[in-house]
């Protein structure tokens, strides 16, 4: 190596060496002055924000995980045991206060046997229009999903007062995976077939909001037609630009997203009376 190269090598060397040092002095000048402390940070999966009427950003995810912030940058954990299912900061007993959605979805069952339990990918929001119990108006809703099997899931929801609960359950408003027989999927030994009454098809369509009856595009055979219909997980709610109309994005991989839209007073579903398929198309 000539010795242009080799002075041209250690100019490249030193110029490293000497970012390398500003970058450690400017480490410790930041920690001499109080400016370098790491972010507090929390593990949440499937996240979802909302800023409270408090000001604060509050982060809901799967397995029931939560944490708070007042700046989007340092984040406190809600809870230390999630996993605690008999003494849940969310919904307190959750095998039993979940249960009307467990019904179908199943707890201890299918892919998440063994002692597990599947409540995945929550999303809260205020409804100032909700009508509670005692008769006031407003609170925060969450919807979430329960899933046992890759296609037999709900998407119940639950409201509170307090953006940090605990959660009353008030129903369940989409199902997935039932099929037209009954036939276990996976690991479960579950009835699936569409008339459980796990569900509520039957009356849906006994009453006569399913207008279309028993649809055949719902089934491959006798099986859930999982490329037609969507998955019920992943819920997502909003308001429409005028802040009048609630709705709620659902689905996912399987048979696609779709947009369901919601009583703004009770949460429940406003049933569209017939099966339709909108595609959007543009430059």
């Amino acid at each position: 190596m000539s010795d242009g190269k080799k002075r041209l090598k250690a100019v490249k060397y030193g110029a490293a060496v000497l970012v390398m040092v500003l970058l450690v002095s400017g480490v410790v000048a930041a920690s001499a002055g109080g400016r370098s402390k790491l972010p507090d940070r929390v593990s949440v999966h499937d996240p979802s924000i909302v800023k409270a009427r408090s000001g604060e950003y509050y982060i809901f995810g799967s397995h029931l995980a939560g944490a708070k912030s007042k700046d989007l940058v340092n984040w406190r954990s809600l809870s230390g045991d999630y996993e605690n299912v008999t003494n849940n900061w969310l919904f307190g007993n959750v095998k039993e206060n979940l249960a009307e959605s467990f019904r179908w979805a199943g707890y201890d069952d299918g892919d998440c046997s063994g002692g597990k339990y599947a409540v995945w990918a929550p999303d809260v929001i205020w409804n100032p229009y909700y009508k509670n119990g005692d008769g006031t108006k407003g609170a925060y809703m969450i919807y979430y999903s329960a899933s046992s099997t890759w296609r037999r899931s709900c998407i119940g929801y639950a409201v509170s007062k307090d953006i940090e609960g605990p959660y009353t359950y008030v129903g369940t408003v989409v199902y997935s995976g039932f099929t037209k027989n009954g036939k276990p999927d996976g690991k479960s030994q579950r009835n699936t077939r569409w008339d459980t009454d796990a569900i509520h098809i039957k009356k849906l369509i006994d009453s006569g909001k399913l207008k279309d009856g028993l649809n055949p595009k719902w089934f491959t055979g006798e099986e859930w037609n999982h490329n037609y219909c969507p998955n019920a997980i992943d819920p997502a709610l909003f308001f429409d630009k005028q802040g009048q109309r609630l709705y709620m994005v659902y689905g996912s991989w399987s048979g696609g997203i779709y947009l369901l839209e919601l009583d703004r007073e009770t949460g429940d579903a406003k049933y569209p009376g017939t099966d339709f398929q909108d595609t959007i198309s543009g430059n």
